[in-house]
């Protein structure tokens, strides 16, 4: 049986929304830390009372954000791939799209990168990537697909730490490419 909403619970859905939407484009815009609680409450409209009905922290808006963005990665990657895609493929469109994400939303991102690997509260985004990632990996070590004398342990570094660097360059038409080669070295195409 499907629970009906009521007129206030989807008022607050679509506020919540919103305070999202409107938090990543002035933290890509100024930048996380320098965006302060009452911009992002003025871009809305509500009070700072208001927003902590909808999120404890700042801390915890951010994290919602990038929630999203490794939900949606997932999503897409189960839509467009499933359980039987090639894991070349799989791992290349996943790094791809975390790619896409990197060069739209830049300041956004480093924020991110910044607090997944410095702050055990966002651990579970870095892991939930890890995990989407590792996934590939698995099915590539039982087809046989993984480069000779590499693991999936070596190949999940490999590829993060390389993903990693190359999305600080900023050069993200160089970081596809490096990323392909990159994922070429560790697992095979066909």
């Amino acid at each position: 049986m499907d629970k009906k909403l009521t007129l206030w619970e989807i008022k607050k859905d679509n506020n919540k929304k919103e305070m999202i939407r409107a938090a990543r484009n002035l933290f890509e815009k100024k930048g996380y830390h320098e965006t302060s609680l009452r911009e992002l409450c003025s871009a809305v409209g509500i009070s700072k009372t208001s927003f902590f009905n909808y999120f404890g922290s700042k801390d915890e808006l951010i994290r919602i954000i990038f929630n999203s963005a490794l939900n949606d990665t997932r999503e897409e990657a189960e839509t467009k791939l499933g359980d039987d895609a090639n894991p070349y493929e799989a791992v290349l469109f996943i790094l791809n799209s975390m790619l896409t994400d990197a060069e739209a939303y830049p300041n956004v991102v480093s924020v991110a990168y910044e607090y997944m690997l410095g702050r055990d509260s966002f651990s579970e985004l870095r892991d939930g990537y890890r995990e989407l990632i590792s996934f590939y990996l698995a099915k590539a070590a039982e087809q046989g697909r993984l480069r000779d004398g590499i693991s999936e342990e070596s190949a999940l570094t490999i590829l993060e730490g390389s993903f990693y660097a190359l999305t600080f360059s900023k050069d993200f038409d160089g970081a596809r490419r490096s990323i392909k080669e990159i994922t070429a070295l560790v697992l095979k195409e066909d």
